[in-house]
């Protein structure tokens, strides 16, 4: 364990800089240290890569936050605040950003049904009929968003889905999944997910010569 040495606040600034502003030798790492002051001992480290090679700016925050706490209980010199301030005004940089970028985003909430097979392919063929004819008749009443199965990378089938409707709450979409004959006859489970659609494009081809559609 390190000893903690009494330092002045000059010399705390000045080591803090020295630990803040460049990596050290131990294996290119950052070390803030022991801050004391008026007898009162308050030990803090935070250990991380140097400044360039923190992850996310959400770390930075937290660092920041820590820091500026740090020096309002020990009255460490302004060096540190200075650093917490400017990791903190590049979060808000990041977080103004972020906000620009999806402000127009379409921000459109459905329910993700992922169903998961495994019954035998004779019983799913068994019921498939009514299974489609169910998805069928959500369709038409305007719940169904998109369905379908789901196949490994190879190609695969093993029996499991992907059904996306639309739902006035999580309930609701858990007993339109609940009332697939798939899933009434035990044939297959399901994890339920909320899904808020922000990118993406579609685009439809009208054919007004046999008034077809293609969906692209």
């Amino acid at each position: 364990m390190r000893s903690l040495r009494s330092t002045s606040p000059t010399s705390t600034c000045r080591s803090h800089r020295s630990r803040c502003g460049a990596a050290s030798g131990r294996g290119g790492r950052n070390r803030l240290d022991t801050i004391r002051r008026d007898g009162a001992r308050t030990a803090y480290r935070w250990r991380g890569k140097h400044d360039e090679a923190v992850p996310t700016a959400h770390k930075r925050l937290i660092a920041a936050r820590h820091l500026v706490m740090l020096a309002a209980a020990t009255g460490a010199s302004n060096c540190t605040t200075r650093q917490g301030g400017l990791w903190a005004k590049e979060y808000a940089v990041t977080q103004e950003r972020i906000r620009e970028l999806t402000k127009s985003m379409l921000r459109k909430k459905l329910y993700v049904v992922l169903s998961k097979g495994g019954a035998a392919p004779e019983q799913i063929a068994e019921h498939l009929p009514r299974h489609l004819e169910y998805m069928i008749a959500l369709e038409k009443k305007g719940v169904l968003f998109a369905s379908g199965p789901l196949a490994a990378a190879d190609g695969q089938m093993r029996g499991d889905g992907l059904t996306i409707v639309r739902a006035a709450s999580a309930q609701a979409a858990r007993e339109i999944a609940e009332a697939d004959p798939f899933v009434v006859h035990g044939l297959r489970s399901f994890e339920l997910r909320e899904w808020t659609v922000m990118e993406g494009s579609l685009g439809i081809k009208v054919n007004l010569s046999d008034q077809s559609l293609e969906l692209a």
